[in-house]
């Protein structure tokens, strides 16, 4: 069994320097290069495009190579990236840099999330991944609170603090196994068929419910600078009010990780696809902070309850295995793809209009990952089984 404690002390280095580059770009290109909603947009739908394909491909190449090979690997890269930035920080490099760094986080997040969980029990799976969320959603608003200062005062820094904080974890990633052990699939302490059947149901329907909500959040993401400028804030305190989404999902995360009735069941994702649409609705059109902050409330729980959910499910169903992270980080990352897609074409549409264009770039969205979310759902309350309710 790989030791927890390394494992989450790379990933609190690795969320804190990722969010200093996937999020603080949008507000370091919007303050220093007068980029607007639209250019980090296409910016975004970059970065969610690579995102998906290196999600998808990375168990395979995690079998090929062994995960710690893969994972210093693309710790590696990111220096690079990071020195690019800091070499030469105008748009062209931003743009290139930020999509390859994205690309090798999409190998690097599956191959933590497997020595997160291999080789535990059903019961230890959940203690870990508990564990594990509160590591990383820590980091991350953590990392936006400074990114605002940083870009005001000294910009640099983002680039600076990224390749030190990985530095560290390249080191650190040597004290584990090359490849991890997983948990036999006859261990007694393995669920049965039939229970592992319930849980992949709840696995799909969670994991709909991500892509849905992390959609829209890739989608908001490029908007914030632009959100928060127009309801007259500096950067510094910008990034500070984006941060809610993330202490929100933070205190989700702690609250899933010590009440445990949520497991099995099927109304905290019925919550979820309820909240998604007027979470954002809240934030893009609200119009004042206090109805923005509302809104980042709403869809701060909605993520934390459908990432906690998916991530579980698919680790105690697929055995802690990469391919469970890299199914978890390509909905994610699909996410990525097709929320800042979707803005693209309410930008297009709405010009004149910017609530109808948003019904016609966002609604389907909403409307389909509802649909697919809710049908697994309907079939587990259909068998009337007790363990659904």
């Amino acid at each position: 069994m790989v030791r927890l404690g390394i494992v989450l002390f790379i990933t609190a280095c690795e969320s804190f320097a990722s969010i200093l580059i996937q999020r603080g770009v949008y507000f370091y290109a919007e303050d220093k290069l007068g980029w607007n909603d639209a250019d980090n947009l296409w910016l975004a739908l970059s970065l969610g495009s690579v995102y998906v394909v290196s999600a998808v491909v990375s168990h395979r190449v995690s079998d090929r190579f062994g995960e710690r090979p893969v994972l210093v690997a693309a710790l590696s890269g990111q220096l690079f990236c990071y020195a690019a930035l800091l070499i030469q920080p105008d748009g062209v490099v931003l743009a290139v840099s930020a999509t390859v760094f994205n690309g090798l986080s999409g190998f690097k997040w599956p191959v933590i999330e497997s020595y997160v969980s291999a080789g535990r029990t059903p019961q230890q799976t959940k203690q870990a991944i508990g564990r594990f969320n509160m590591v990383w959603a820590t980091a991350v608003p953590a990392s936006l609170l400074v990114t605002g200062p940083i870009i005001q005062f000294w910009s640099p820094g983002l680039f600076v603090g990224g390749l030190s904080l990985t530095l560290v974890a390249i080191a650190s990633s040597f004290k584990l196994p090359a490849i991890p052990e997983h948990l036999p699939d006859d261990h007694p302490e393995r669920f049965d068929d039939e229970h592992l059947a319930h849980l992949h149901a709840l696995t799909v329907s969670s994991r709909w419910s991500m892509l849905s909500t992390y959609a829209l959040v890739a989608l908001l993401n490029p908007l914030m600078p632009g959100i928060f400028k127009g309801l007259g804030f500096s950067v510094a305190i910008a990034t500070a009010l984006a941060a809610i989404v993330d202490v929100v999902r933070l205190i989700t995360f702690w609250l899933l990780e010590r009440f445990h009735g949520w497991h099995g069941k099927v109304s905290m994702l019925v919550i979820v696809f309820i909240g998604i649409p007027f979470g954002f609705a809240m934030m893009r059109f609200g119009g004042n902070i206090w109805i923005v902050i509302g809104g980042e409330v709403i869809i701060g729980i909605a993520t934390g309850l459908s990432y906690y959910a998916a991530l579980y499910y698919a680790m105690v169903v697929k055995n802690a295995s990469v391919k469970a992270g890299a199914g978890h980080e390509a909905m994610i990352g699909s996410g990525f793809l097709i929320g800042p897609l979707a803005g693209i074409i309410a930008v297009k549409v709405g010009a004149s209009n910017a609530i109808f264009g948003a019904a016609i770039g966002v609604g389907p969205l909403i409307g389909i990952t509802a649909a697919l979310g809710l049908w697994p759902l309907v079939k587990l309350m259909g068998r009337g089984d007790k363990v659904t309710r």
